[in-house]
């Protein structure tokens, strides 16, 4: 890369307001993209075929990131300096892949799917999120206490994200049926009210909560038995109502 190249980078860095790891991602992006340009005359030199061939190939998002952190460059270097082309006046972001559209999973498949887990804590967790519509982390934030005494049972699943709020959540029958009994399992091994009604049975975390990644795993074997995958489908919701 040339000195010049790399002063214009450290002197557009030093205009930005960036913090975290964003002056980092900004520098590797530039210092990439100075390092193609070094043999045809520096970042100054750019032309829009340049542009264009650094950025083939790349994934939509990092072809958008890549644009935008350069668009902003050239827009620095066009009013520090007289730039005789901006490279990306004519460059244009990509659109996303479309998200393929997945179906709903039917009740029977997720029955079938629930059906084929290797014992009665597996087959919670599938039901819990194939037939009731709970998220992974809802799953792993569930206390022994959050599992109601009366038929129908319902479950008090903790918040979600930043902004989440618990939701009651009502069970079927049979997925009723388990939650009791897990916490029943779970008081009879001296778990408190506080302690996860789903517990861990790794060498490191014995007792404790699962991880959102056991329970998609879990979930993903579920679905292979019955030859879909979680990208195919979509888990049925249950909606819940809201707790302030």
């Amino acid at each position: 890369m040339l000195q010049e190249d790399e002063a214009l980078i450290d002197g557009y860095l030093d205009s930005l307001s960036l913090t975290g790891e964003s002056p980092r991602c900004y520098r590797d992006h530039m210092r990439l993209f100075a390092n193609l340009m070094e043999p045809r005359g520096g970042l100054a030199a750019a032309s829009p075929g340049d542009v264009a061939e650094w950025l083939e190939g790349s994934a939509p998002a990092t072809h958008n990131s890549r644009l935008s952190i350069l668009r902003s460059f050239y827009r620095w270097l066009s009013v520090e300096s007289c730039l005789p082309l901006n490279p990306i006046s004519t460059m244009r972001n990509r659109r996303a892949v479309p998200v393929r559209e997945r179906r709903p999973l039917s009740r029977s498949e997720a029955e079938r799917a629930a059906s084929s887990a290797p014992d009665e804590r597996d087959e919670l967790v599938c039901r819990l999120v194939l037939c009731c519509g709970l998220k992974p982390a809802e799953v792993t934030g569930l206390s022994v206490r959050d599992v109601s005494e009366t038929v129908p049972t319902q479950v008090l699943c903790g918040p979600v994200g930043r902004w989440g709020r618990r939701r009651l959540v009502e069970l079927d029958e049979a997925t009723g049926g388990l939650a009791r009994r897990a916490a029943e399992r779970r008081a009879a091994c001296g778990a408190g009210p506080l302690e996860p009604l789903v517990a861990s049975r790794s060498n490191n975390n014995r007792g404790g909560r699962v991880t959102t990644r056991t329970v998609g795993d879990i979930v993903r074997g579920a679905l292979a038995a019955i030859g879909t995958a979680p990208g195919d489908v979509s888990a049925r919701g249950a909606g819940g109502r809201r707790q302030g």
